[in-house]
């Protein structure tokens, strides 16, 4: 009984031992860590019934300055991808101001008709890669900040002509470290 013990812990020695010279191959490819490029995907989905009770504007960095769009009943499901290199910053900014002639109740019976989960939201992916184009980090946060609820709404009914502005703005340095500098809060547009 005790040789086929000892049998059996030799055989498994000899198996981790195959085991792990087989993985310490891998160990003599070096992968590049020294990152250089980012790509950055925005997402804005609004719903064509809130379109019609609000004028809404995206501006995005797009690795060389800002760009602005309208976001219209055809372009609802807003999204853009911007691939550039290391460092940079990156983000956007929504702003939102009540269309002419509108009664906040249109707004509220409007968003009240939207079950929350489909409820006007944004978020963003990123992906930061080397030079072989090998993804070394990434951030997945589609669809995780609520651009319109109630809070504005009752804003919008002290004060209609107000213009209203969220933004995230994440900067990117040399490295591919993400810092944000803007979370997503709602703010008066001075």
């Amino acid at each position: 009984m005790k040789t086929l013990h000892y049998f059996g812990i030799t055989l498994l020695i000899a198996f981790m031992s195959v085991t792990i010279s087989s993985c310490s191959k891998n160990d003599d490819e070096k992968i590049d860590m020294k990152a250089s490029t980012v790509e950055m995907q925005y997402f804005l989905d609004i719903r064509k019934g809130i379109l019609n009770c609000i004028d809404i504007t995206v501006e995005y960095y797009n690795g060389s300055g800002t760009t602005k769009e309208n976001i219209t009943k055809e372009n609802d499901n807003w999204e853009k991808n911007i691939k550039t290199g290391l460092p940079v910053k990156l983000g956007y900014r929504i702003i939102m101001k009540l269309k002419t002639g509108v009664n906040v109740s249109e707004l509220e019976k409007e968003l009240s008709d939207t079950p929350l989960h489909l409820q006007n939201q944004f978020g963003y992916i990123y992906y930061v890669y080397n030079s072989a184009g090998r993804i070394l980090s990434a951030e997945n946060m589609d669809n995780s900040y609520y651009l319109i609820d109630k809070s504005l709404i009752s804003k919008w009914a002290s004060n209609p002509s107000n213009v209203y502005e969220t933004s995230l703005i994440l900067e990117f340095n040399s490295d591919g470290r993400k810092i944000i500098t803007d979370e997503p809060t709602l703010k008066t547009r001075l």
